[in-house]
């Protein structure tokens, strides 16, 4: 979610009418920002997305632990008495990233004007998450700043530990099998040929492997120019697909849940970005109706998206946590279990906690079990790969010291 374009008209104190032009996530985050500023809003246009595009500068993101490290250093000192404004300052001046100090700098001078902390954190969204702005809004109304702000920055920096995690073991497979197809062609496009060449003065059939990489050499040098084109363009279109087209994206993320041994790491992270989130946000007293849309729109899956804002329906229809966690069917049985007996004992917040750090167990030994699995399938599919090359270019060569 971006920043978009708003052109606004208000109410004054004084009753007179004004107008301005602002940016803001959409028109409740606008209606905030207004109230602080003693204006009441009455009437609004969103500026179309392409208008916004050419308004708005876009903010480079920023890597997960430089916003959970400034969000450390940001409640040390609000601990040790420092104002906030102050605080903000001196993180602004001690960041080594100068675009990261430029965006505290500014989040400074709102909170100066007399804007709250999460929302001007909130003019930031390529920066600081809903899932953050909303724990700060919550620090905020229970005059415990400081304390949730330590507990968002010891969050922030698990789910990237475990993130960087998945993604370091997805990573390695990922170039070395890339490295060895691009060598493995460029072996049929070069080096095959000179191999054929020579065949070609012999007075024997070519083995079956050797006959298929040989006519593989050939048709890749006539077409090889146009399949690279045809698959780097599906290649960009399917990205825009899933980037524009919610259905897209849908099928994506239930084809990822899917898969043997990266569905259920994918499962076991969102379950616990969900239990540790929403047990935050409860213990800091916000609303578990207010907290649930934030947590959903912070979930980088569609499924569990859906599921959470099925759950928050439910919640006001209602029904109990335990209940409309069931009824959602995405979270595991024995998660609905423990919530059930955290809700009967009144340790809810507890009990969320404790199923987190369980779901993030389990994930660092699948991940763990991963990167152990990788490396033999690595072997084999290199040997398959280069050596299969190798194997057919040298068969016909074994074939005629045989004969002779």
């Amino acid at each position: 979610m971006g920043l978009a374009v708003f052109i606004w008209q208000g109410i004054g104190l004084n009753g007179r009418r004004q107008y301005g032009i602002d940016t803001a996530i959409d028109d409740a985050a606008l209606r905030q920002a207004l109230q602080y500023r003693e204006v009441l809003l009455a009437q609004w246009l969103r500026l179309p997305v392409w208008v916004s595009q050419l308004v708005i500068r876009p903010t480079p993101r920023l890597a997960g632990h430089e916003v959970s490290e400034w969000l450390h250093q940001l409640a040390t000192l609000l601990r040790a008495g420092v104002p906030l404004v102050q605080s903000l300052t001196l993180t602004a001046s001690e960041t080594s990233q100068r675009r990261f100090g430029t965006i505290i700098t500014q989040v400074r001078d709102e909170v100066q004007s007399g804007t709250p902390l999460s929302v001007a954190l909130a003019m930031h969204p390529r920066v600081f998450n809903e899932r953050i702005c909303a724990l700060v809004r919550a620090g905020e109304q229970a005059s415990t700043l400081e304390t949730l702000l330590g507990q968002v920055a010891e969050y922030e920096a698990r789910a990237q530990h475990i993130r960087r995690q998945v993604q370091a073991v997805l990573r390695y497979p990922v170039i070395v099998l890339a490295v060895a197809l691009l060598v493995s062609m460029a072996m049929v496009i070069f080096v095959v040929p000179r191999f054929a060449a020579m065949f070609a003065g012999f007075d024997a059939n070519l083995p079956a492997l050797t006959q298929s990489v040989v006519a593989l050499s050939a048709w890749l040098r006539a077409h090889g120019g146009v399949v690279a084109l045809m698959v780097v363009g599906l290649g960009l279109a399917l990205v825009g697909l899933i980037a524009r087209i919610p259905a897209a994206r849908a099928a994506r993320d239930a084809l990822l849940l899917r898969l043997p041994i990266i569905g259920p790491i994918l499962a076991g992270a969102a379950t616990a970005q969900f239990t540790r989130t929403l047990a935050i946000m409860t213990r800091a007293g916000l609303p578990m109706t207010e907290a649930l849309p934030s947590i959903a729109r912070t979930l980088n899956n569609t499924l569990y998206y859906r599921a959470v804002m099925q759950i928050n329906e439910a919640l006001r229809q209602g029904q109990s946590l335990e209940q409309a966690i069931a009824a959602s069917q995405r979270l595991p049985s024995r998660v609905q279990q423990m919530i059930a007996v955290g809700e009967e004992a009144g340790e809810l917040d507890d009990m969320l906690n404790h199923i987190a750090s369980i779901e993030d167990n389990q994930v660092n030994r699948a991940v763990d079990n991963l990167g152990k699995a990788m490396e033999p399938l690595i072997m084999v599919s290199l040997g398959l790969m280069i050596g299969g090359l190798v194997l057919a270019m040298y068969l016909p060569v074994f074939q005629m010291g045989t004969a002779v």
